[in-house]
């Protein structure tokens, strides 16, 4: 086990020692290398290892086009007509996590009423009456951990600017 993890660090930082190579042969802004390609211009002042220049493609960079049936946004070509709603993710995870949390606000609300009835028909009895409060306290942790995620999500939303969360 100790292997394993020694080797996956080795090759965690190894990732990041090539990486940090990659990104310093190209110190000028374009690429550094010996010699330019045929669609490459060598600029004057390089900041390129000494037996290197600093190339430019001078190729124009063609638009994108999308195929047939599909639509650009932010440089993607999405797919038209799928059947598909548009609404956004976020708005969905939120609508589930609102149901989600009205259901557990119910079954806190239930759980609590429950146990209050049990904590009356105890009738004197040590061991219902100490279950009873028990599983009280356990209804009321739940109800507060339920309105703590619904303030938690309501935060997000407004943080993230997604405004009010829908509730349906």
């Amino acid at each position: 086990m100790r292997k394993i993890f020694f080797y996956s660090l080795v090759l965690f930082i190894s990732s990041f020692l090539v990486t940090s190579d990659v990104l310093a042969d190209e110190p000028c802004g374009g690429i550094c290398r010996a010699t330019c390609l045929g669609t490459e211009t060598e600029l004057l002042e390089t900041n390129c290892a000494s037996p290197n220049k600093c190339c430019i493609s001078t190729t124009p960079a063609t638009p994108l086009t999308c195929p047939d049936g599909f639509t650009l946004k932010s440089g993607l070509c999405f797919p038209q007509n799928t059947g598909l709603n548009d609404t956004p993710v976020f708005f969905v995870i939120a609508t589930v996590l609102n149901w989600l949390l009205g259901i557990l606000g119910v079954l806190g609300v239930l759980a609590f009423v429950i146990s209050g009835t049990q904590y009356l028909l105890s009738a004197g009895d040590e061991d219902l009456a100490k279950t009873a409060k028990r599983n009280m306290t356990y209804a009321i942790i739940g109800l507060a951990i339920a309105l703590t995620g619904l303030i938690v999500v309501n935060a997000i939303a407004g943080l993230t600017g997604a405004g009010e969360v829908l509730y349906y």
